[in-house]
């Protein structure tokens, strides 16, 4: 029952995202930019995860040019470990070569194997420029987050 719940939210929230995608143009992206900057320093955990989902979401329209070092930050030291994994795809969706390098040195040091898997396959797909097979991966991993308990 809990399972059906929660694919029945995923899919009101993308549902009602396509009706508003028109509105993209009316948005401000700059003050919203800033916005998500700001709460990637709140000590509020719930508030820097939902900032990492505004970019996970709209990374296409920011212009977030501190956050990949917040995020990381946010990867390197958390032990939830739901938000580490919400903050690795983040620092991909960002797209900064630096975020990219972070994740390199974290996969040596990494314990945690299905993270250590999903930052090199992210890694491997970010140097080969296969956008689509990295998209899936951070899609997949997203998708499993709206299942799990933060």
């Amino acid at each position: 029952m809990k399972h059906l719940l929660w694919t029945l939210l995923v899919l009101a929230v993308f549902s009602s995202s396509l009706f508003a995608q028109s509105d993209y143009k009316q948005v401000d992206w700059e003050r919203f930019s800033t916005n998500i900057e700001v709460a990637l320093s709140s000590r509020n955990i719930g508030l820097r995860q939902s900032a990492m989902q505004m970019i996970v979401r709209y990374n296409d329209h920011l212009n977030i040019d501190k956050a990949a070092e917040k995020v990381a930050k946010e990867f390197t030291s958390s032990r939830n470990q739901e938000m580490r994994k919400l903050a690795l795809i983040t620092l991909y969706k960002i797209k900064d070569d630096w975020a990219v390098e972070i994740l390199k040195k974290q996969s040596a040091k990494e314990r945690n194997t299905a993270i250590k898997e999903t930052i090199d396959s992210i890694v491997s797909a970010y140097e080969n420029e296969d956008v689509q097979k990295a998209d899936k991966i951070v899609n997949d991993v997203y998708l499993s987050l709206a299942f799990d308990q933060f």
